[in-house]
């Protein structure tokens, strides 16, 4: 899995006699782990098992340098466990919910437990730094943080996005809101797919996540800048057009009076002239 999300002629090398990973040319030298137990059959995600050195030696291999490449990768990843979540949704459907969403909304606090029955397993060292995390044991003891707890409607974006999902969950993406451990806001861009060799529906899914708050912030002002006059900071004629067009239809559809007034200033030009635009 992770090497279809890195593949060697992206840059990254494996070599068969070490975990020793380089990218773009530059090594980042050997890589090590202390032991840790076994998050499941996948191979790739937890520490090699010995016998496979005797038995498959270019398994414990892969096995090794997919660990590497999971902690040192360029991008925040975590392994989680959806598999309580998985059965509460088989459920759901079965008792006829058709809209996760009405549903949720109906009883905030059922996000809420649906969020307690996530656990996460692993995390990379990407993710420490995007949340702001000292160790990979604090991390998974304060992950829940993550979601304020004034603000479990941050929960949704994500679970509807799973709702909808396929079952095998192939791939899943959303946009949604986070918070470091020292409470700082991020809009975060979520990516998720089940492992191959996951031993029970929904029990290891590795999710990337972006903190795309930036971006946003950019998109946002390229959207006032291009609906402003930039002399006047009023609306330019495209803004006037779109938000006269949505008046109108409001105007119809409630069937109640629309009222537009036009003001036009005689010699205005000489006060431009005499005083300058900024006045």
């Amino acid at each position: 899995m992770l090497r279809q999300l890195f593949p060697p002629n992206r840059g990254w090398h494996f070599k068969a006699d070490a975990a020793t990973v380089s990218a773009h040319g530059g090594r980042l030298g050997q890589f090590a782990t202390a032991p840790r137990p076994p998050l499941g059959r996948e191979r790739n995600l937890h520490s090699a098992d010995p016998s496979l050195q005797r038995d498959n030696p270019s398994e414990a291999i892969a096995s090794v340098s997919d660990q590497a490449l999971f902690e040192l990768a360029p991008v925040t990843l975590s392994l989680t466990d959806h598999s309580a979540l998985w059965v509460t949704f088989q459920a759901l459907r079965a008792q006829g919910v058709q809209d996760i969403a009405d549903y949720f909304l109906s009883d905030p606090r059922r996000l809420q437990q649906c969020w307690q029955e996530v656990v996460l397993l692993r995390v990379n060292h990407r993710a420490l730094s995007m949340y702001e995390a000292c160790s990979e044991t604090e991390m998974l003891a304060r992950f829940r943080e993550t979601i304020h707890p004034e603000r479990p409607a941050d929960l949704l974006h994500w679970f509807v996005a799973l709702w909808n999902c396929h079952s095998d969950l192939q791939h899943v993406s959303c946009d949604t809101v986070r918070y470091s451990l020292k409470g700082k806001r991020m809009d975060v861009r979520l990516h998720a797919t089940v492992l191959p060799d996951s031993p029970s529906p929904w029990s290891r899914v590795l999710i990337s996540a972006e903190d795309i708050t930036a971006k946003l912030a950019i998109e946002k002002e390229n959207e006032r800048l291009a609906c402003i006059d930039h002399l006047t900071n009023l609306s330019n004629r495209r803004d006037f057009i779109a938000k006269a067009a949505t008046e109108l239809s409001r105007a119809q559809r409630y069937n109640a009076p629309l009222t537009i007034l036009m003001i036009d200033l005689d010699h205005f030009k000489n006060v431009n002239d005499c005083f300058g635009h900024h006045v």
